[in-house]
């Protein structure tokens, strides 16, 4: 996820919606300068933020997050079927909460199961 396309897509979407940043900010319960971060590619906001950006902004979570291209991919090997959007929302937002390290952790581990270390 890129934080600059994040954030240009998050413009087009609150502009598209007659919003202002403050009101946008108010909307999800942060400071206009750090909603204005968002935009800008600073920062993004956490998954609780985005949850609700997205709620407010009638947008796709996936939309927001990834690229056009991922957003397809996402589709194409269905991901965005309905139980499979829920699982992915729920080890997101969990995954948000780890350390750096745990981070690199469940990475290994994911890629050690597809590699059939399941099995």
């Amino acid at each position: 996820m890129n934080r600059n396309d994040f954030g240009l897509r998050l413009k087009e979407l609150r502009i598209s919606h007659g919003l202002t940043q403050s009101q946008l900010a108010n909307k999800i319960e942060t400071t206009r300068q750090a909603y204005m971060n968002y935009e800008l590619g600073r920062c993004m906001p956490s998954a609780e933020a985005i949850a609700k950006l997205s709620q407010i902004l009638g947008a796709d979570l996936m939309e927001m997050l990834y690229s056009h291209t991922t957003y397809t991919f996402a589709h194409s090997k269905g991901i965005m079927e309905c139980s499979n959007r829920e699982e992915f929302f729920e080890m997101f937002e969990l995954y948000s909460k780890l350390s750096p390290l745990s981070r690199k952790r469940i990475i290994s581990l994911m890629n050690l199961l597809v590699k059939g270390g399941d099995k």
